[in-house]
């Protein structure tokens, strides 16, 4: 992994406290902590926009220089939070189809199990945009088509 600013990895850090805390499913709490944390995608953002703040606080610069820093460094914060959005989705998804396979029967028991996985469904239908973004099909993901019903962890 890149080398990245100390007031980036404090940043990263952070999103991937925000990401883990946003669920309840301890499964998907420790997923997401770690799919963030592991993202070069995001790694990389957080960093650009951390030294863009980094040039806009720093006086030797022209002022003019200082705001296009600013603006730079507030884009790149949108385009971040999508980015974290889609790496969730993306997360999601495969919590789902390891929970269908039958990769956590071995290291959670069913409760646990079905609780992440209704819950990744819950957030990916919930995030759409995010789901695209990622290239997923929700429908295809949460749904049977063949039962017409909504799926459920092989547990």
């Amino acid at each position: 992994m890149r080398d990245i600013i100390p007031a980036a990895e404090k940043r990263m850090n952070d999103i991937e406290s925000d990401a883990a805390d946003g669920f309840e499913a301890t499964i998907l709490e420790n997923r997401m902590y770690e799919a963030i944390g592991q993202s070069d995608e995001v790694r990389q953002l957080v960093d650009v926009a951390e030294r863009a703040y980094a040039v806009e606080e720093d006086k030797r610069y022209v002022r003019r220089a200082r705001r296009a820093a600013f603006g730079a460094a507030e884009e790149l914060n949108e385009q971040i939070d999508l980015v974290v959005d889609a790496a969730i989705a993306a997360e999601c998804e495969a919590v789902i189809e390891d929970a269908r396979d039958g990769w956590f029967d071995d290291h959670a028991d069913d409760e646990t199990i079905e609780a992440a996985f209704q819950e990744a469904c819950s957030w990916l239908v919930e995030h759409e945009r995010a789901a695209r973004d990622a290239g997923i099909d929700v429908d295809g993901v949460v749904w049977d088509e063949d039962a017409d019903e909504e799926v459920s962890a092989d547990v």
